[in-house]
Formats: C-alpha cells, structure tokens, sequence
C-alpha cells in the first residue's frame, strides 16, 4: 500500500513520466477454456439445411496486434481484443498451418479436417454443454485435424448450384435437415485421404429418434470413397417441434490411430404444414369466434390447443426520405427516421413474464429500409448503439426484429428506430411499420382455441378460436399465439392470430353479480348490450361504473318479454326510455334498484362515454337484498320454444350431507348442427339463488380428457310455470357470444320397482375410466318414462350425445340409441333429425343402477364408434324422486 502511495505520488508530479513494470504470472485454468461467449455467432440459418456456425475458436480477451493498444511509450503494438473478428484469425492461422503441414491439400480437405476433429466440448456460462447450432462441430483442435483420415469433397461449381431448397444435399463435413417431417434422409461421400484404411460408423441422437446408416464398417483403400445414408425417423412425438442433435462417429479400426472423426448431426423434427400465421376476418365487435383448419401436421395423439393473451398489434405508415447520413444511424432522429417505443409492464405477483417483441418494416417503393429495435437504458426514450439488441440491416426494403424479453420489477421501455437508408426514386418513401409486445404466459380468456382430442398424421384438425377483448375498439387490432400440442407439454409451433374491428356495434355479454367486467369505450361510444337477468326473489340491486374518466350509465328493463325461441340479445332501449340512469362528471356511478322500481327479469346496463377520447371502465352488479329463491330441484330443464337441447342438474356432495355443488351437463349443437355436450361444476348458489360456473368443452384422446374454458353459464331464478314447474333463466357467454333462454323442468318423480320408489336419476359414471358418463333419468306418475343419454366422443375425440327414450320397462335392458341433427344456441330452432346410433343398457339390481354399456357407431355425417360396457356409480346425489 506504501508503495502504491509513492507511485500515484510520482505519477501525480509533472508529466513524461515513463516507467516499465517487469515480471509476470500465468494463470491457467480450464474453467476459462471452451466458454461460449455471449456475442458469438449463432444458428440455425432457415430456411437452409446447413449448421452454422461450422466450428468454434477462441474470441474473448485475445492479444491483437494493434496501433492504438499497449507497449512502448510511443509505439504502441497490442491490446486486448474480443470478437468474432479475434476467432476467424485462429481459423485461418489453423487452416494456414495445415496447408503447410500438407501442401497437396484442397479446400475441402482443410474444412472437413478441422471440422471432423473438432471437440464438443463447448459449454455456456453456466457450464452446460452447447448445442451444434452455437458452437458447430466445437473447438479447433489442430492436432487432431492434422491426422484426420477422411473427407468430404464439394466443388465450387456444387456451391454455386445450390439453393435454399437443395443445400442440406451439398457434402459438408455435417448433417443438417430443416424439415424433417416424420422421418428423411441425408447422404454424404468420405474419401480417404489417409493412404487407405478401415472404419466403424456409430450414429449418436437423442432418444426418441430412430437413426441408421447404409454402412456400419467400411474400408477404403487410398483416396478411395463411399457413399453413405442416413436415416433418421422421429417416433418420440415429445420430440417434435425441437431441432434433435447428434454425431455420426468414424472410429479407425485398422490400428493405425487416426483420431475419432465427428460429422455434427442437426435435424429438425418438423411439424408439418404449420402456417405462418392466422388472419381473423373483420371483427364486427369485441367478441367473436372464427372456424379454420390446420392440415398436414404430424399425428396428435393427445392434442391441446394453448393460447396466450391478446395484446395490442400496432401500426404506422410514415413518409420517410433518406436519412443525410446513412450510415450514423444514431446521429439524429429526424429526416429519414422514424422512432417510437414499447413499454413492457412491471413483473405481476404472479411473477415473471416473457414477451415476444417484433417489429415488421415493409416499404416497397424504397432502395434500402434498415431496422434497430434496443432497450431504453438511459430513459431518454431515443435509441442509442449501446442500448440494441436488434439490427436488421440487409439491402432490402423489407426488414423485421424478432426476439423475447422477460419483465422486471418496473416497467421496461424500448424502442424501435426504422431509416430510410437509401431512398427510391421518388426521394421519399411509404413505410409501412407494424409492431407488437406479446406476453407469451397462459391466455387470460381473450383468446380461446379448441379442436379435436386426437388427430391422424395430415388429418384435417378443424379448429375453433373465440376472442373476447371488451378493450377492443373500432379500427384496432390485436395479436396471440395459438399453441398446438402433439402430446402435453410439447408445442409444435407459435402461429400468430391476427384479429381486427371493424364493426362499431358492441357484443353482447351477461353479467354475473359479484363480478366486475373491464372493458374500453370509444369516444362518444355505448355499449348497449350489457344485460343481467334479475332474479325474482331479488328485493335491493345495485348498479356501479368506476373509472378515471367519465361515464354515464343508463338502466332500462326489456321493453317486452324476452322471445323465448330467440335466445340472442338484442340492443337496448333508447336511452330516453331508461328506467334509471346516473349522469354526472364523474366515472363512479351508482344506481340502487328496490321496491316497486325493480322488477324481475333482463335489465339493460349501458355505459356511455361522453368524452372526446376513449374511456376504459368497469361495470358491476351486485344483489343487495334479497328473498328465499324459489326451490330448484335436480332434474332435465328444457325450453319448450327451441325443443331438442336443454340441461341436466345434478347436486352433488358427501353421501348423506347437504350437496355442496351442482353439475349441469347442457347437451346442445355445433353451428354445423351436430350434437355436441358442455359441463359445468361450482359450489351450489349463495343465498340469492343465482349459479355461475366455468363452461367446459371436453375432449378426448382416446384414453382420457382434456378440458377447455369457453365461456360460463348463469342460472337466474325465475317465476315458476302456469303449471307450478320450477323455472331458471339460463344465460351463457360461449365461443364470443352471449345468449339467454328460459328452461323449464320436466318430469319427476320415480317409477316403481319391486314395491319401491326406483331413486337412479341423475349422473352416473364409470371410475374405471372417467371422461365419460351417462345421464339416466326414470320419472314417475301414470306413464313414466326412462331418459337414457350416454355422452360420448367421436372418431377425433370431440364431445357428442346420444339419446333414447321410451316408457320405463323392467322388462328389457337394452334401449335404441340415436343422434340428432339440431340448432346451434344462437341459431332459430330447427326439427330434428335422427339418426340410428346403436344401442344402449343399463343394469338394475335392487334399487340400483350397476352396469352401463354403449355400443354405437356415428355415421351420416359423423365418424368413429363408441363401446363401452363397465361398472358404474353414481356421480350426483340421489335425486330422491323429487
């Protein structure tokens, strides 16, 4: 420490001082060694089928020759370099030394022993191993190059012919396929360069993958050669969608020691025909759903159909002239560029979430369109050289950034820099710029998509995506990403779904008490197709908005009884013939509905945004006051307007406990008029009467189900029938649409059997295989009747019912099963069509149901058979005969 004191002394005084420190210390450690660094070049290079980088070679901290380094006072001759710019001169000293050591090597000679003896042993900061497309064949090794035995010859002439579409076909000293899509082939041709000799071949990939060659041992004599195949079959599906790495190993078995040759193997296992992305056609509203179809895609023995979040896709087309100085992107930020940024908001609770980034630049009248996309560090909000990440730079007109962040503890900006590098002939040009921030976490709900359960390879997959964004306005645009999984946890690809408004009409949607909805109005705007069904035992409802903003709210009960054979919502009352309405400068309002002012039945609640900008708001309902609700008992609930769906409620709980949730299994219609089922299962209602739950589409893989959120259904008391028969106001948000009908309850009752009341109705199931079940229902009174609907799946796992019905015999077990061709829940009611499916049994011993069977083939327009034949319980609570 003296000492230091005494030089920072020294150097302090005056100037010239010049000074010289001797003596050094090496430090070797191999933990340094083979460290991929961070700036390094990577693959893979689509859509060709070759593996870059080729090999790898020391970059970090090297001693350069330079002219502005260390040494002498005045004759500076080194400094510490890092770089690509550092490794290509080791591969090129390499390649010049064994030029050297063998003069009568060709090009192709050189590359094939550097690349062939290199060592994978390349590994990441965190020492894992790296994989071919970061550090290729691996690191130099040029010992080992200069006794290598074999090569791959390709000529210039090879080079030149090639193509995006033919170039996994050149003989590189690797194996690179970009589509391999089920299984493919590669061929390469060794020479010998050795003076001859004997070879064993062994293919090392991961599990899953069936690989081989034509040739497990061969033998060369001098500079002879021979052609060998690959064949690689993926039959993992887990592994598909992955790139899949490996090495073929040439050992030498003739004893003279040539080293072990590597020829690094890359193959990606394609998914098929994915496409690039998904355009919805023109939205009328927030809400909505759209029918398309993957085709051409590996088999899907276990398909799920993930989604993410929708988030804004946004868009500008500025008028660029060239930027003074091209080259000094970073100079200014005027003439000839154009600048905006993305914020990624702070981390959730939830925790940590990634983001997909892209900007896309297309400016076709344009000479030269470059692109920088970089994170905001110093909080300017310009861009700057050391903040990016993205440099898109070729010498086209057409340019994208595409890369994934991950959130922080507040938000993060960044931003995008597109300049016009060279202008076309006009001098200024059209850009047409579209960017996006996406979190790539789980869907909230504003995008949905569901298929079938299991699809055959190059099957036609239909697929249904419903979008709900209560924020999307007239003339905007969202993105999200659709999912596919072969098996659980594997995604084949990320395809985009575009979606834009274009409608100024908004959705209908059906509020629940207790829950909020969010949702953005338009300057100007309303959104007149918010409804909520008060229940007839309500006494006390209250109405809220908040917001920052102002909105006015209106509440209007429907002007005459809702058509009980058009389930769909129409708009609301002028606002001019409101019951109630709050209309002040705040964005907080609240209207309290009780006495004689509140009636049962479907209340109006409209929101308007008064302002000259876009408002965004929330809208609640909650039941303040409230009488005992009518009693519901279990049972089938049908509307008798649009006969041929309806609902089945079930209680369910601990044996000989009050129930503590209700099952109800809706069996309804595809818009393709197919039969199809929904269930849902939630805690029995609160003390209002009123019954929410998740609504579920279930399919099946052949073994077991998988269940998609599409929406939830209401169960509202209402009045019961002139008959006395209980009665519920069944409303339902499902696929984008929202739709509500009254349902009436039908039979009840048991039948008798063996002097005593025969109690089986309800929800029976086989624990042997869950994923299934029936619904059987036996009614009582002077012609009781036996219901009979086993819910079952077709040929690629989606939802179907059948059903059979006929006065109640104890005579005979076996009922004739048929399905029916019906309407949709949104569409005008239809007749039915039936046709034969099957048959159906069940078992009765005692007062008990104990085995249920299907066996039933769905032709005339459906595909696939069902047979089942097990034990059985009953999933529901007895009904007892009620």
């Amino acid at each position: 420490v003296a000492d230091a004191a005494v030089l920072r002394a020294w150097m302090a005084n005056g100037s010239g001082q010049f000074g010289r420190l001797q003596g050094s210390r090496s430090d070797r450690q191999s933990a340094y060694a083979d460290r991929l660094a961070n700036f390094s070049a990577r693959g893979p290079v689509l859509p060709m089928g070759v593996i870059k980088p080729d090999l790898s070679a020391p970059g970090l901290n090297i001693i350069a020759a330079s002219q502005t380094g260390t040494g002498t006072a005045n004759n500076a001759t080194h400094a510490f370099l890092s770089g690509t710019s550092m490794a290509t001169p080791h591969v090129a000293g390499a390649a010049a030394l064994l030029k050297s050591t063998h003069p009568n090597w060709n090009p192709s000679q050189i590359v094939s022993a550097l690349v062939l003896s290199a060592r994978a042993s390349v590994l990441d900061a965190n020492g894992v191993a790296v994989n071919a497309h970061e550090q290729g064949a691996g690191m130099i090794d040029l010992q080992r190059a200069n006794a290598a035995g074999l090569y791959l010859n390709v000529s210039g002439a090879q080079f030149r012919a090639a193509s995006v579409n033919t170039a996994q076909g050149l003989n590189l000293p690797s194996l690179a396929h970009p589509e391999c899509f089920q299984s493919c082939t590669l061929s390469r041709t060794v020479t010998d360069m050795a003076g001859g000799g004997s070879w064993n071949l062994t293919l090392n990939l991961p599990a899953g993958v069936n690989a081989s060659a034509s040739l497990a041992a061969f033998t060369l004599g001098n500079a002879a050669s021979r052609s060998i195949t690959f064949n690689f079959v993926i039959v993992d599906p887990a592994l598909v969608g992955h790139w899949l790495y490996g090495q073929a190993m040439f050992t030498d078995a003739s004893g003279a020691g040539r080293p072990t040759l590597s020829l690094p193997i890359a193959v990606f296992a394609s998914p098929g025909n994915v496409p690039l992305s998904i355009t919805v056609p023109a939205a009328a509203g927030e809400r909505g759903f759209f029918d398309t179809s993957l085709s051409g895609l590996v088999a899907l023995p276990d398909a799920r159909f993930l989604t993410t979040p929708l988030a804004p896709l946004l868009a500008e087309s500025p008028l660029l002239a060239q930027d003074p100085t091209p080259v000094q992107e970073y100079d200014s930020f005027g003439v000839g560029t154009f600048v905006r940024t993305i914020t990624i908001p702070a981390t959730p609770a939830s925790g940590r979430t990634s983001y997909r980034i892209r900007v896309n630049l297309n400016a076709p009248s344009a000479g030269d369109i470059d692109l920088f996309v970089g994170r905001d560090d110093d909080g300017n909000g310009l861009p700057a050289s050391a903040e990016e990440l993205c440099a898109a730079t070729s010498i086209t007109a057409t340019e994208s950034c595409d890369f994934i962040v991950r959130s922080n503890a507040t938000a993060t900006t960044y931003w995008l820099l597109a300049q016009s590098f060279r202008a076309g002939n006009s001098g200024s040009d059209r850009v047409d710029v579209e960017w996006y921030a996406a979190p790539l976490e789980a869907s909230n709900g504003s995008l949905v998509a569901t298929g079938p359960g299991h699809a055959d390879s190059g099957a036609n997959v239909p697929v249904r995506i419903a979008y709900d964004d209560a924020s999307l306005l007239p003339g905007q645009r969202r993105i999200g990403f659709l999912r596919p999984q072969n098996v659980a946890g594997n995604t084949l690809a990320e395809i985009p779904i575009r979606i834009s408004r274009s409608g100024n009409a908004a959705a209908a949607f059906a509020l629940t008490p207790g829950l909020a909805h969010t949702l953005t109005l338009a300057a100007g705007a309303a959104q007149d197709r918010l409804y909520f069904e008060v229940p007839v035992n309500a006494t006390a409802v209250t109405f809220r908005t908040q917001s920052a903003g102002n909105v006015d709210l209106y509440l209007a009960r429907s002007v005459s009884a809702a058509n009980p054979a058009d389930a769909n919502i129409a708009a609301a009352p002028p606002r001019n013939q409101a019951q109630a309405s709050a209309v002040t400068a705040s964005g907080n309002e609240t209207i309290v509905l009780a006495g004689a002012t509140l009636q049962a039945g479907r209340w109006y609640v409209t929101p308007v945004n008064p302002g000259a900008a876009p408002v965004a708001l929330s809208v609640s309902v909650a039941i303040t006051a409230h009488d005992a609700p009518p009693a519901l008992p279990p049972g089938q609930y049908a509307n008798a307007n649009r006969d041929g769906h309806g609902i089945f409620i079930d209680f369910s709980g601990p044996p000989g406990l009050p129930p503590d949730q209700w099952v109800v299994l809706w069996y309804s219609y595809l818009d393709d008029q197919t039969p199809t089922w929904y269930i849902a299962i939630a805690p029995i209602p609160a003390g209002d009467g009123v019954w929410r739950a998740d609504l579920l589409r279930v399919t099946w893989n052949g073994a077991a189900t998988t269940t998609s959120d599409v929406g939830d259904v209401i169960l509202t008391p209402i009045s019961n029938a002139p008959s006395g028969e209980p009665r519920v106001m069944m409303s339902y948000n499902l696929d984008g649409r929202s739709g509500s009908e009254p349902m009436q309850r039908l039979g009840g009752g048991c039948p008798t059997r063996n002097g005593q009341l025969l109690d089986v109705s309800g929800h029976w199931y086989s624990s042997s295989l869950p994923g299934f079940g029936y619904t059987y229902l036996v009614t009582g009174g002077s012609n009781p009747q036996e219901v009979f609907i086993p819910y079952v799946y077709d040929a690629q796992g989606f939802p179907r019912w059948l059903f059979a019905q006929r006065p109640f015999s104890d005579a005979s077990s076996t009922l004739a099963l048929s399905w029916f061709k019906g309407f949709s829940p949104f569409a005008a009611p239809l007749p039915l069509v039936g046709s034969s499916a099957g048959n159906g049994t069940r078992t009765l011993v005692g007062n008990t149901v104990t085995q249920m069977a299907v066996s039933a083939t769905l032709g005339n327009g459906l595909s696939g058979s069902w047979n089942q034949d097990r034990p059985v319980e009953l999933l529901s609570q007895s009904a007892q005969c009620r």
